[in-house]
């Protein structure tokens, strides 16, 4: 009896430590789904945050993107403007160099008039027939004491009609003070040969279709032609032939037609003629102004 009454208190006893158990399971799984649930609702809290994030992020990116354009098209702009800006102040320049050299001619024309003379030359293009000579009248010097030696231009550069200013030292853009005149002319107008000596082709990028003239005196260069007159890159001319037409290639693109002219000179005068601009020398060309204005 003793023995039923133990066994039947041990199981008792298990299966109140079974309840026991079994609560404590029933807990443990009540607290996991309550945590559960707690987490799932935490996560989807920071996967809507990191949405709202994202798409802060877009936003930002796409307003940065704007901005970095207008900040480019102005800089463009600004760029632009610039260089509007120096082209304009380079045609005022060759402006107030043209008025300048109308005011000196009238000036001239109307104390020749005033003073007639029996010995005074005609006025108009000469007309010779060969190369200039040393003989021919010096130049003079407003600059300074002496002459600026013979002129070794029987024709003018460019046919009628034409203009020029002494614009030699004028400030450029690209390539440092203007080491030359610019004869402007309607687009297409003869482009011819000063003097004779050895023509040669000379297309670049700032100049253009542009020309090397060498003599028994020097050498000319000639810029921004519209075209060559003949295909053959060299060729021997005479004093007044046409090598070419007037235009605005190179760098004048877009700006008005001319020919950029320099006089590079095989002895330098013992006396420079200082420009309107200060410049006497400019990489080996000396102002080609007073020569021009004897055969223009």
């Amino acid at each position: 009896m003793g023995n039923l009454s133990d066994r039947l208190e041990f199981v008792n006893a298990v299966v109140e430590n079974d309840r026991t158990l079994a609560s404590s399971a029933q807990n443990a799984a009540n607290a996991y789904r309550t945590e559960r649930s707690q987490l799932l609702n935490l996560v989807d809290q920071q996967t809507q945050a990191v949405r709202e994030l994202n798409g802060q992020w877009t936003s930002l990116q796409a307003a940065f993107a704007k901005q970095r354009g207008i900040a480019d098209s102005l800089a463009s702009k600004r760029s632009q403007a610039e260089s509007l800006t120096t082209h304009l102040n380079d045609q005022v320049a060759q402006l107030e160099a043209l008025v300048s050299s109308l005011k000196i001619k009238l000036t001239q024309e109307q104390q020749a008039a005033a003073n007639p003379s029996p010995s005074a030359t005609p006025t108009g293009n000469p007309t010779p027939t060969g190369d200039p000579t040393p003989t021919q009248s010096p130049t003079e010097n407003p600059g300074g004491s002496g002459s600026y030696g013979p002129n070794p231009l029987s024709f003018c550069p460019v046919a009628s009609p034409h203009a020029f200013g002494d614009s030699f030292g004028a400030p450029r853009r690209f390539d440092g003070p203007h080491a030359g005149v610019d004869i402007l002319s309607p687009m297409g107008t003869p482009v011819v040969a000063p003097y004779s000596g050895r023509f040669q082709q000379n297309h670049n990028s700032l100049g253009g279709n542009a020309y090397i003239l060498t003599g028994s005196m020097g050498w000319a260069y000639g810029a921004h032609m519209s075209a060559y007159a003949f295909s053959a890159p060299s060729a021997n001319v005479t004093a007044g032939e046409v090598i070419g037409y007037v235009g605005n290639t190179g760098d004048a693109s877009g700006g008005p037609t001319h020919l950029h002219f320099e006089w590079h000179p095989n002895v330098l005068p013992a006396h420079l003629y200082r420009s309107a601009y200060g410049y006497t020398l400019i990489k080996g060309a000396i102002d080609p102004y007073p020569f021009l204005l004897q055969v223009c």
